[in-house]
């Protein structure tokens, strides 16, 4: 009888421990939501102003069709209308590359920043193809901070505009994402606005206490018990 006890009591102390373990890593991420932007990208390869800019060139770009083997960077302007001058709300940070020798696709990697609204300080992670001699694409969000936290989800981007001359672009994006959010955002902060995840030390001691007593309840019964 006194073994079973004693068997009965490791199991006992075995999930005691468990559970303790696994109350650390209790944590707010914020409330689930889904999240539909429109906004204007603005590829400019020209002039002094430039803000997409070539910085790898391959050996065999100019004898394929896809212009292969081109990295830019870029830092180009999001804005609300296709007008260069339209509201700025945010920046596309990061580069393109031409991924393919047959044709015009490019793989994009770069985050969509935003500086306005209850987005300010946000991003989105953009990583795909894009077949740029398509007039509508498809594009993966794979990834986002402070508002879009846990951001998946998909932007469609249509070319508005291009000059053939120069290079410049136009091209809309609409955005279609599911993420955690904050409860209430902050227009200037929205990753530190209440509920958006980040946990507060009254919260830290909320999750933390009942993990002491469950340790101190495993000790006595573990070690003291015998």
């Amino acid at each position: 009888m006194a073994s079973i006890l004693r068997a009965s009591s490791v199991w006992v102390c075995l999930f005691l421990l468990l559970a303790a373990v696994n109350g650390q890593d209790d944590f707010d991420i914020g409330e689930e939501r889904k999240t539909h932007l429109n906004f204007f990208f603005h590829d400019i390869v020209s002039g002094p102003n430039a803000t997409a800019v070539a910085i790898v060139q391959s050996s065999v770009m100019n004898s394929t069709a896809g212009r292969f083997g081109l990295v830019v960077m870029v830092d180009n302007a999001l804005t609300e209308g296709p007008n260069i001058s339209s509201k700025l709300i945010g920046r596309a940070q990061g580069f393109y590359a031409t991924a393919s020798q047959g044709d015009l696709a490019l793989l994009m990697t770069m985050n969509f920043y935003f500086i306005d609204g209850v987005y300010n300080g946000s991003t989105l992670a953009i990583l795909g193809r894009n077949s740029a001699a398509s007039q509508t694409r498809e594009i993966s969000v794979v990834g986002g901070t402070g508002y879009f936290r846990l951001a998946q989800g998909y932007a469609i981007a249509k070319t508005g505009s291009w000059n053939a001359t120069s290079g410049d672009a136009v091209v809309e994006y609409d955005v279609y994402v599911v993420h955690k959010g904050p409860a209430s955002a902050s227009t200037s902060n929205p990753g530190g606005a209440p509920g958006s995840g980040q946990t507060s030390a009254g919260s830290r001691s909320t999750v933390y206490f009942p993990v002491l007593l469950l340790l101190q309840a495993a000790y006595f019964l573990c070690f003291l018990g015998h």
